[in-house]
C-alpha cells in the first residue's frame, strides 16, 4: 500500500510511483525533489519521477535506476545525438544559404522590376503629356473654326 509506506513492498516497479505519502519508492531525499529528474549526461531528457527506479535504464548513464541495473551507454547515444545535431546544423546551413541566395534574386528582380514600371510610367506621362497638346490643338481648332 504505496501511501502508509515507502514502496519497499514493490521493488523495481513503478506501482508507487508519485506516491502522496511516501513519495517513489527507492528515491532518496524525494520529498524536496521536484516532479521531474534531468538526466545529467542529456540536458534535454527529463523525466517524470514516476520513471525513476522503474527498471527501465531511460538515461544513457543509467542514473534514472539503482546502481549497477544500468550500463553506462552514453558513447554510443551521446555520438547519435551529436551526428543529428550536426546533421540539424548543416541543414539549417544548406537552407540559411539558399535563403540569401534567393533574396539576393528577389532584390534584383524587385530593382529590374521598378526600373520597368518607372520607364512605363515615363512612356504614360510623355502619351498624357502628347494627349492633353492634341485636345488643346482640337480646341484651338474649334475655337478658330467658330470665329
Amino acid at each position: 500500500d504505496c501511501p502508509l509506506d515507502d514502496g519497499a513492498d514493490e521493488p523495481h516497479t513503478s506501482a508507487c510511483s508519485g506516491a502522496a505519502v511516501g513519495g517513489w519508492a527507492g528515491v532518496e531525499g524525494n520529498s524536496e525533489a521536484g516532479p521531474t529528474f534531468q538526466c545529467p549526461q542529456q540536458k534535454a531528457l527529463v523525466l517524470p519521477r514516476s520513471r525513476i527506479n522503474d527498471g527501465i535504464c531511460d538515461c544513457c548513464d543509467g542514473t534514472d535506476e539503482q546502481a549497477g541495473v544500468c550500463q553506462d551507454i552514453c558513447d554510443v547515444v551521446l555520438a547519435e545525438e551529436r551526428a543529428i545535431e550536426a546533421k540539424k546544423e548543416q541543414d539549417f546551413l544548406i537552407g540559411s544559404e539558399k535563403r540569401l541566395e534567393e533574396l539576393q534574386a528577389f532584390r534584383s528582380l524587385k530593382e529590374e522590376t521598378v526600373k520597368d514600371i518607372e520607364a512605363v510610367t515615363l512612356k504614360f506621362d510623355n502619351k498624357n503629356r502628347e494627349l492633353d497638346d492634341i485636345n488643346r490643338q482640337i480646341a484651338d481648332k474649334r475655337l478658330a473654326y467658330v470665329d
